[in-house]
């Protein structure tokens, strides 16, 4: 007849499983705690030979301080298994100090100046240099404003002649545009506020370079070639009104950039509310006259021997003949005569000067 197995046998304090009766788990090797180890009772077996009296069961007093240290040994087992079971902690990660980058500081897109020098009473000073990116541009290209005091009122700069700007190691900071005007070389100076004019310097290094700005001239319209004199009622009007024409112009041969001489007509004049005003066309001396290359045409107004106003104009380009003509007007006190001086071409006024930092070591141009 066969026996009931027991309902349990083992427990694993590794796994933290029960097993079937063994001395060991047959997963992990560990040895299992014993928690009910009563079998069902046997079948009646034949009785055997009388022999010597089996010996006395235990006193439950032993027996519970048994079960006590099985249940012992079982807690120890469990924590060894436990601890061995376990995977070893990973380290703790290093610590490391927060990436730092100091940003780069942006180039100096203006450097003030101030450099001076003053020669026949003309003071030229560099005020300031900057420098720009166009939109989808890869060069820097820079602007260099120069100012200049002393001229004779209303005479304008038109060009810089000898033009050089030197970086620290004495080479040159940058390379701008030289053109022809009216048989002078000198880099075209564009009109700013005030007295200050504008020099386009092309591609530029980092401004920090710039050590020194070389001027050999400035380069300014003439008036020399004639006048005209406009005799003005007095008092002037409290309005504009115009004035008698009496010589209406003068002729000039501005060789090599007309085929031919060139007519100046003062064809209007204005007096009156305290203001001055002529107007001069420019007209060719014979049909199909035309201008090549670039023409300066100069006007001042005069009163009284001093110079009010000055005004000049371009015609250039292949242009016919009669072009865009020029207005001169300022504020004038009234006075019984005003005269017009004209001219074409360009006259330099010399310089020589090196622009520089105070205290800097510079050389002047011979």
């Amino acid at each position: 007849m066969a026996h009931a197995r027991p309902a349990v046998t083992g427990w694993c304090p590794r796994c933290d499983a029960v097993r079937e009766r063994a001395t060991a788990c047959p997963v992990c090797g560990t040895p299992l705690a014993v928690l009910d180890a009563a079998p069902a009772a046997p079948a009646p077996t034949p009785q055997p030979a009388a022999g010597p009296p089996e010996p006395p069961p235990a006193p439950p007093r032993i027996r519970a301080a048994l079960a006590l240290a099985a249940v012992v040994l079982a807690g120890i087992a469990f924590v060894a298994g436990r601890a061995g079971g376990q995977a070893a902690p990973l380290p703790a990660p290093a610590a490391t100090a927060p990436a730092t980058t100091t940003p780069a500081e942006p180039a100096e897109q203006r450097r003030r100046l101030g450099w001076s020098a003053s020669r026949g009473g003309v003071t030229l000073t560099a005020v300031a240099v900057e420098r720009a990116q166009a939109p989808g541009e890869e060069e820097t290209t820079g602007e260099l404003i120069l100012r200049v005091d002393g001229l004779a009122r209303g005479q304008r700069v038109l060009a810089f002649a000898g033009l050089r700007l030197r970086d620290t190691a004495r080479g040159l900071f940058a390379s701008p545009e030289r053109n022809d005007l009216a048989g002078t070389d000198g880099t075209e100076a564009l009109p700013g506020t005030d007295a200050e004019y504008l020099v386009l310097l092309g591609p530029v290094p980092p401004l920090s370079q710039l050590a020194t700005v070389e001027v050999g001239g400035l380069v300014v319209g003439r008036t020399d070639d004639g006048e005209v004199r406009l005799d003005t009622p007095t008092p002037w009007p409290a309005r504009a009104a115009p004035v008698p024409l009496s010589q209406d112009f003068v002729e000039v041969e501005p060789d090599p950039s007309l085929d031919g001489r060139l007519r100046l007509e003062v064809t209007a004049a204005f007096v009156g509310a305290g203001r001055a005003t002529a107007v001069i066309a420019v007209k060719p001396t014979r049909p199909g006259q035309s201008v090549t290359g670039i023409l300066p045409v100069t006007a001042e107004l005069r009163a009284g021997g001093r110079a009010l106003c000055r005004q000049t104009e371009m015609v250039s380009g292949t242009q016919v003949l009669p072009g865009d003509g020029l207005v001169v007007s300022c504020p004038a006190t009234p006075t019984g005569r005003l005269t017009v001086r004209l001219g074409t071409g360009v006259q330099a006024i010399p310089m020589e000067s090196t622009l520089a930092q105070p205290g800097a070591t510079t050389t002047t141009s011979g």
